[in-house]
């Protein structure tokens, strides 16, 4: 089983390659490092981002042929009320992906790219077409997977997401005590969520042996579960698949009050990285509005719908070419509007520092 620090890979067998036995102690020591240099302008950041420039064609500007990778919200309701979540705030409409339209989308994604990922907003558990959406991915050959809260992941639900084919079930769980599960999620069902995941364990190891679907458990650390880490990770280190332990609540694009967004301006032009988010994928919401990123959670950055297009035309078009252009130059007066308000980019992150 593997567990993640972000970017870093949180297992005794090596660390970036090296062959190193590490501990997590040292492997959170060496993260904080990682964004102490970060925050600290190291002159290697400097020197790297100067480079950005010779990646131009490769991330984007040429006509791409393929579309890395795919959200797509087929429902947006959700049945928590996490406190970092603006999903009960949405002003755009509230319901699920009519089918035709997701057929539409799976069956043009199936030329493009690999796996798909049936999550943004909401609970996909809610979706009543969920099961026939996931069959109907994987007879057109992908990976499906998607995040849930796991609070409806009764037996009868398990076993339809273990014979449709599912690949990778990835639950959100981010408290290890029931005062600290209330807080985060709105709701006393630490102990239901729990049971949930250990009735799914038991049924693939019992009935569905031949069924290959993994269970991830993600943990997002924030100062309200921060001391809960290692219990969590004791716990379920030796029964789930995959553990991943992110850092860091964003500020959904400047919608959420906790973000520290103080001195934005200031910091946006001394060293803010370019987002990746215009180079890794579309986000396709229920009623076929394409936007780009998953901080823009109620549709204000909309690059295209397709009902009206197809992904790759929406992929290569001049409006999310230039907000690449944008991104990687750091022009941030042309950003789109939430791009402004959003602490991403002030996040240090392996994946963009460098672009």
């Amino acid at each position: 089983m593997k567990i993640t620090i972000p970017y870093l890979i949180r297992k005794r067998a090596s660390f970036l390659r090296l062959k190193l036995k590490t501990s997590l102690t040292v492997m959170n020591v060496l993260s904080y490092i990682y964004i102490f240099l970060h925050d600290s302008n190291f002159f290697l950041f400097k020197l790297m981002r100067r480079y950005r420039y010779t990646f131009e064609v490769k991330r984007g500007y040429g006509v791409a042929s393929d579309v890395p990778a795919l959200y797509i919200e087929t429902i947006n309701q959700c049945n928590a009320h996490c406190f970092m979540c603006p999903i009960h705030k949405l002003s755009r409409p509230v319901g699920y992906m009519e089918y035709d339209l997701y057929q539409k989308v799976i069956n043009e994604y199936a030329q493009l790219g690999k796996s798909i990922l049936l999550s943004n907003y909401g609970e996909p558990l809610l979706d009543p077409l969920l099961i026939k959406r996931i069959k109907y991915a994987k007879s057109k050959g992908l990976r499906v997977e998607f995040f849930t809260n796991g609070l409806l992941l009764n037996k009868n639900m398990s076993k339809d997401l273990l014979e449709c084919g599912l690949d990778s079930l990835i639950v959100s769980m981010y408290a290890a005590r029931s005062q600290t599960y209330k807080r985060i999620y709105g709701c006393e069902s630490l102990e239901k969520v729990t049971k949930n995941i250990q009735l799914f364990l038991q049924l693939r190891k019992a009935d569905y042996k031949q069924i290959n679907t993994k269970i991830n458990l993600k943990w997002l650390i924030m100062n309200e579960n921060k001391e809960e880490v290692s219990c969590f990770v004791k716990e379920w280190k030796s029964k789930v698949d995959f553990i991943n332990i992110g850092v860091g609540l964003s500020s959904r694009a400047g919608s959420i009050e906790f973000a520290n967004v103080k001195n934005r301006v200031h910091q946006l032009y001394k060293r803010a990285n370019p987002c990746v988010w215009p180079f890794h994928g579309l986000i396709i919401l229920p009623n076929g509005d394409v936007t780009i990123c998953c901080e823009d959670w109620d549709g204000k950055a909309i690059v295209g719908n397709v009902q009206h297009s197809t992904i790759l035309n929406i992929w290569n078009s001049d409006k999310i070419k230039q907000i690449r252009e944008y991104m990687l130059k750091c022009d941030w007066k042309l950003v789109p509007s939430i791009c402004k308000r959003c602490d991403r980019p002030l996040q240090p992150s392996l994946s963009s520092w460098w672009m």
